[in-house]
């Protein structure tokens, strides 16, 4: 007697029913169907004939599952992989006795609401879409034990999965490929895996230490070697002044912290960390980074702040996983060409060092969202920064700018754009078009006049002008109606606008109050009722 498993395969509107191909998941045992004689499905109303039997269902290239998915209602597993789907229809929540679900690869934006209803559901498969977060009902899902979350654009890792997780059904989530950033992350905690700080405790089971952590040590020990399976190793607070070569044998390492050392190089053999994610050098006593650094494919956060780096080395530009960068307080005098290589970088951070110009190369990174450059000895921006059609958070303050590339005004998604104690003289009416700014902040720079355009900046919340040459308000102040607070003091002001009193969602105002003429207090007393000064405003 021949036995097959059946298996519906959708193509288009037919059905086949054929052996195994194109099944992934294999269904436990109890849930086998064994079907004596085989048989070839070739219309979808045929297959719902014997929906009741059917207990694994890889349907291939769907662009919509239909709603009749409901009628097999004894289905264990649904394999909907490499299709058009961009959603599933509410009926997905029927299937009751459902346990492995499929769904990779496809166009997903947000997970299908019927989802949740699975309460059977220990299999979930999300990966390779475009979802940018889970919500929260997803906890519902008690049975779930396994989730693969990779290749999306999630940006937060979900806190309810620790519920899951400590309720101790989940064991296995996959985030790799995401914006999250990975210090937020702990692939060793989200195995339940024990931290393990003594050495001599580790080697007893070295197969199963994943996180290793070694306090009061002057070298690193060669026993390292030892733990095939590690996947963090902590050395922060040592003594240490360099690493030994053997550290290119963790070959599944994925996060190396170092922290607070003494290292001035990194062996070439780093170069071998092939899964390396993560990696914290800061407070050592880098120079610089060695070019091997440029090997480290899968490197996703590099941390190399509170250190002496003069310059980097060309390969950087290879890190193109990497979403973030932070090398606040070095002496770097100027980047490397060649940054558009690093096209998912996120945040790039710069403060504190001794840049005195940017390379044009910036402006390719389409991804960056935070970039901060505050405490450095820029004269000017090139006009390229305006291509960072994604950047949130742009912090320049404390450098040496006289004017601004008026292509800043194309930052469309640009939030908060911090510019105090410049040389600022005038600003370019193009930031007007800034239409999600929120903040803006220009305190102690040398500014004599706002532009018109300021006017337009629909989003506003916060407006610092303290500490410039300013006399008067544009009139068109009164257009900013989500205005909630505006910093006025230290300028020469002679009279506000009219229109200063349209601003009816302003709540703090700070005003050197007593330096404005007596009928300009009263008036400006009677045009803003609702404000409260920080100061002199009574």
């Amino acid at each position: 007697m021949k036995f097959i498993y059946l298996i519906l395969i959708l193509c288009g509107v037919a059905l086949l029913l054929a052996g195994n191909a194109c099944v992934q998941a294999q269904p436990k045992a109890e849930h086998r169907v064994i079907v004596e004689e085989s048989q070839l499905y070739t219309h979808w109303k045929d297959g719902l004939k014997k929906a009741d039997q059917v207990y694994r269902l890889k349907l291939v290239g769907l662009e919509k599952l239909p709603a009749k998915i409901a009628k097999f209602k004894n289905l264990r597993i649904l394999d909907l992989s490499e299709g058009q789907l961009t959603t599933l229809p509410i009926e997905i929540g029927e299937l009751q006795h459902l346990e492995e679900l499929y769904l990779a690869h496809n166009q997903m934006k947000e997970v299908p609401s019927g989802i949740k209803q699975l309460k059977s559901l220990k299999i979930l498969d999300l990966s390779h879409n475009q979802i940018t977060q889970l919500p929260d009902d997803f906890a519902q899902l008690t049975n779930l034990k396994k989730l693969n979350l990779a290749g999306n654009q999630l940006e937060v890792f979900p806190a309810f999965l620790d519920s899951l997780r400590n309720q101790g059904v989940l064991k296995e989530v996959r985030v790799l490929d995401n914006p999250i950033p990975n210090y937020l992350l702990d692939p060793v905690d989200l195995q339940q895996a024990t931290i393990y700080t003594s050495l001599e405790e580790a080697l007893k089971e070295p197969e199963k230490v994943y996180k290793l952590q070694l306090d009061n040590i002057q070298e690193v020990p060669t026993e390292i070697t030892q733990f095939p399976n590690l996947q963090a190793l902590v050395l922060n607070n040592n003594g240490l002044t360099k690493l030994p070569k053997e550290i290119g044998q963790l070959k599944n390492l994925q996060e190396l912290y170092l922290l607070n050392n003494q290292l001035r190089e990194l062996p070439p053999e780093i170069a071998q960390l092939e899964h390396l994610r993560h990696m914290d050098l800061s407070l050592n006593q880098f120079q610089t980074l060695p070019e091997e650094i440029g090997s480290l494919k899968s490197l996703q956060s590099l941390e190399v702040q509170n250190n002496q780096l003069i310059r980097l080395p060309a390969s950087i530009s290879q890190l193109s996983e990497l979403r973030k960068l932070s090398l606040h307080s070095n002496a770097l005098a100027e980047l490397p060409a060649g940054l558009e290589g690093l096209g998912n970088l996120k945040e790039l951070h710069l403060t504190e060092n001794q840049l005195i110009r940017l390379p044009a190369s910036l402006g390719a990174l389409k991804n960056l969202e935070h970039l901060h450059l505050l405490e450095n000895k820029l004269s000017e921006l090139p006009a390229s920064l305006g291509a960072l059609e994604n950047l949130k958070v742009l912090d320049l303050r404390a450098n040496a700018l006289a004017q601004l590339p008026a292509e800043l005004g194309n930052l469309k998604n640009l939030r908060v754009l911090n510019l105090r104690q410049n040389g600022l003289g005038e600003l370019p009416g193009d930031l007007g078009n800034l239409a999600n700014l929120k903040a803006l902040d220009l305190w102690g720079n040398k500014l004599t006049q706002l532009p018109a355009e300021i006017g337009n900046l629909a989003q506003l919340e916060a407006l610092n002008l303290n500490g410039n040459q300013l006399t008067e308000l544009p009139a068109t102040i009164g257009n900013l109606k989500n205005l909630k607070a505006l910093d006025l003091w230290g300028n020469q002001w002679a009279r506000f606008p009219d229109q200063i009193g349209q601003l009816e969602n302003l709540q703090n105002v700070r005003l050197d109050f007593d330096k404005l003429p007596a009928l300009e207090k009263e008036r400006l007393q009677s045009v803003l009722p609702n404000a409260r000064s920080l100061l002199d405003f009574k």
